[in-house]
């Protein structure tokens, strides 16, 4: 019966499966490229190169301005193409529904940067306007994002230092911990404190603005790389608990009670005042913050649930809003029950003004971290839908979108902005398709910032943390991650570990460092330690696997070394020695031994010499005793020395390699030589065989019976070169 194997969800019978046969000579990569490479070309020098490049950026022509304008404004590329039949309906509804969430999360996310409401509606105002115009994302949606405006309002916190009403706590090195941010009266000297926030803020946007756009003019795109899904994952965590935990003095009416602390252990800290202070808690607001949680999560949940019944997204934040103002203004709980409420929203739009510069020079290392972090987590979702709906995005176009936006922005009093997670989804499954749904946002936004503002003045700030609170169900939800990640990655598993416990614990700016270098680390641990092992052919086939992994057959005489990853300064010493202890040969041992016996041997023999004995047999018998003594630290034993001819190493995924792997491969191929194994190299890469040659790896391993340059294309073809080497030496023998 014919041998069945899986293969998918078939089952595959090997008798039946298409062949192949090839019959070629043995190729070395010297022999394949004599026959087939083509003619290479001159390599440019460095000059001629920053030549081409300098007048290739300089070349101006009708069409290369063209190309350059659209490319800075892509809005002039996809707004003339609009399809308002097909795409109009959809982004109406979608800019509708999301401005609904929009100016409630707005609101309560300004208090994350201890900023007054009306700041978060300037903020989905102005920036969501100037990406719209910039941005290579057709679902982006831009404005206040929980995880930056929290760092916002740490690094003022920082800069600024304590408010001149609060009682400061110090640290053991006299260092300030925390900040109040609260709305408590100070006289004069409090009212100028908070403007001095709101100046620091708005410097800290036009900075993270012209870092994001320094790092676009860079094309510095790809430094998102540095931030993998699991670090940021975990950061996004981490930095949700911090949110949560800001919002705790408004749940329990505990602002005046609660500062803000900034540094590491932070959430320590505000967690002992918070259990210090519970019975000052404001019963109303406790009782409003429960209820609405309770109620905002269940609307959410049965919104999701029938929202393909209902064709659209229930307002459930604004109608907590609405709600929670009607029961504040009805019931006057600011007056009977000091109930903190969101203030004086003035109407209109700010006029434009420059920011300070003040704080700048101070908050340029915030800066960097916020700006790479708003930009990571816009880029990465950006990604995603771009994938989904089969376009693509420009990641250097993103920056420089994402930092106009905050530049611009700042000249309107708007705090830092990013990508939004949850209101990019409901874009998406509104039904938007461009970026006109952001123009959709920005009207609405715009009537309540002309007209609507005021009514909200009585919102109780309880209500915008029982928004912000259910909000960050889905950031909590990313621990579900963990299980899946132990399973498959370890590696990444610990990276978002230790990125979301850093960030707890020593703050979001400290544990996003923490996490980078952290992920950097693995790298280099993976780097400095691959797999290595031996590999074997895979019975009546070309193909050659694992030896512990497959059902393969080792060769005799013949050991296939298969190294996982690029030979470089880090990783050479390790690679050297697995691949002693692989083939059981060290040749360093092996040389040093036979040094030991022929000292035996000439010591002996002149003592023989002066004794007049003649005693040659006897030595002869010796020295063949001590290389057969299992006792003695050989490195080897005899039997398999006289099997083993030849070592192939599969350098399939060198990537490249550097004069430290060059050298290591020397003094293997040397080593071996001279207690007489030979070393080839297999399945080399172009530039790693350029490296190679560079470095006069192979005049200095050269011998008789190997090739010029004896690199094979394949493991196969050094093996059966090999084995023809064998074959001759053993017909030889046996004359």
């Amino acid at each position: 019966m014919a041998e069945k194997v899986g293969l998918g969800s078939d089952m595959v019978d090997l008798h039946h499966r298409a062949t192949y046969h090839v019959s070629r000579p043995v190729y070395t990569d010297e022999d394949l490229n004599q026959g087939y490479m083509l003619p290479s070309q001159e390599e440019p020098s460095i000059g001629q190169k920053v030549g081409k490049f300098v007048r290739k950026q300089c070349a101006c022509s009708g069409t290369c301005l063209k190309n350059f304008v659209f490319g800075k404004f892509p809005i002039l590329d996809w707004l003339p193409k609009y399809q308002i039949r097909e795409d109009l309906l959809g982004d109406i509804l979608a800019g509708f529904t999301v401005s609904v969430l929009n100016i409630p999360q707005s609101m309560a996310f300004a208090m994350l940067c201890n900023m007054p409401p009306i700041y978060g509606l300037y903020t989905a105002f102005f920036p969501i306007f100037v990406y719209a115009f910039f941005g290579t994302s057709r679902h982006m949606a831009f404005g206040t994002f929980g995880v930056v405006s929290l760092m916002a309002g740490g690094a003022v916190a920082k800069v600024l230092g304590p408010r001149p009403d609060d009682t400061v706590v110090m640290d053991a090195n006299g260092t300030a911990l925390f900040y109040n941010m609260s709305n408590s009266t100070g006289g004069d000297a409090a009212s100028d404190y908070d403007q001095e926030v709101i100046k620091a803020t708005i410097s800290l946007t036009f900075m993270i603005g012209l870092v994001q756009v320094l790092l676009s003019v860079l094309h510095l795109g790809f430094v998102t790389i540095y931030l993998p899904t699991p670090l940021i994952r975990g950061f996004t965590t981490g930095a949700a608990c911090y949110i949560f935990t800001s919002q705790i003095k408004y749940l329990f009416g505990l602002s005046s009670y609660i500062p803000l602390y900034v540094g590491p252990f932070a959430l320590v800290y505000t967690y002992i005042d918070l259990f210090k202070n519970l019975p000052n808690s404001n019963y109303v607001e406790v009782i409003m913050s429960a209820c609405f949680i309770v109620a905002i999560a269940i609307g959410k949940y049965l919104a999701e649930k029938y929202k393909e019944k209902l064709h659209f997204m229930m307002p459930i934040e604004l109608l907590a809003v609405i709600l929670g103002t009607l029961i504040s203004y009805l019931m006057k709980l600011n007056e009977k029950h000091e109930v903190d409420i969101a203030g004086e929203i003035p109407t209109g739009i700010p006029p434009p003004s420059l920011p300070t510069s003040n704080y700048m020079v101070a908050m340029i290392g915030d800066a960097f971290s916020i700006g790479i972090v708003g930009f990571c987590v816009s880029i990465a979702m950006a990604t995603i839908f771009a994938k989904k709906h089969n376009y693509e995005v420009d990641a250097n176009q993103e920056f420089l979108a994402n930092g106009m936006a905050n530049v611009v922005g700042s000249f309107f009093h708007c705090f830092v902005s990013a990508c939004s997670l949850a209101r990019m989804l409901i874009v998406d499954s509104s039904g938007g398709k461009t970026q006109m749904a952001a123009f959709v946002n920005c009207v609405v936004i715009l009537i309540v910032l002309l007209a609507l503002g005021p009514l909200f003045e009585s919102l109780p700030k309880a209500v915008l943390g029982s928004i912000v609170v259910v909000a960050l169900k889905g950031m909590f939800k990313q621990c579900a991650d963990l299980p899946v990640l132990w399973r498959t990655s370890r590696s990444d598993f610990w990276i978002w570990g230790v990125t979301f416990v850093g960030t707890v614990l020593l703050g979001v700016d400290i544990g996003l460092g923490v996490g980078v270098l952290f992920a950097i680390l693995t790298v280099i641990i993976r780097s400095q330690r691959p797999e290595v092992k031996l590999s074997g052919n895979i019975k009546n086939t070309e193909l050659y696997r694992g030896l512990q992994d497959y059902k393969t057959e080792d060769l005799d005489g013949i050991k296939i070394i298969s190294f996982g990853s690029t030979l470089y300064y880090i990783n050479c010493e390790y690679f050297k020695q697995r691949v002693y202890k692989l083939t059981d040969v060290n040749p360093v041992k092996v040389l040093a031994s036979r040094e030991k016996i022929q000292t035996q041997i000439k010591k002996q023999a002149q003592k023989d010499k002066k004794n007049n004995k003649n005693n040659e047999t006897e030595l002869s018998g010796e020295y063949n005793i001590k290389l057969k003594d299992p006792s003695s630290d050989n490195g080897f034993t005899m039997d398999f020395m006289g099997t083993l001819k030849t070592i192939i190493i599969d350098c399939g995924l060198f990537n490249f390699i550097d004069l430290n792997g060059v050298n290591t491969l020397v003094q293997l191929t040397n080593d071996y030589q001279k207690i007489g194994i030979r070393v080839l190299l297999a399945a080399c890469q172009d530039n790693v065989k350029t490296t190679l040659e560079k470095c006069g790896y192979f005049e200095q391993v050269q011998r008789d019976d190997l090739p010029p340059t004896h690199v094979f294309i394949s493991v196969h073809d050094a093996v059966l070169f090999a084995q023809s080497i064998m074959q001759d030496q053993d017909k030889w023998d046996t004359v």
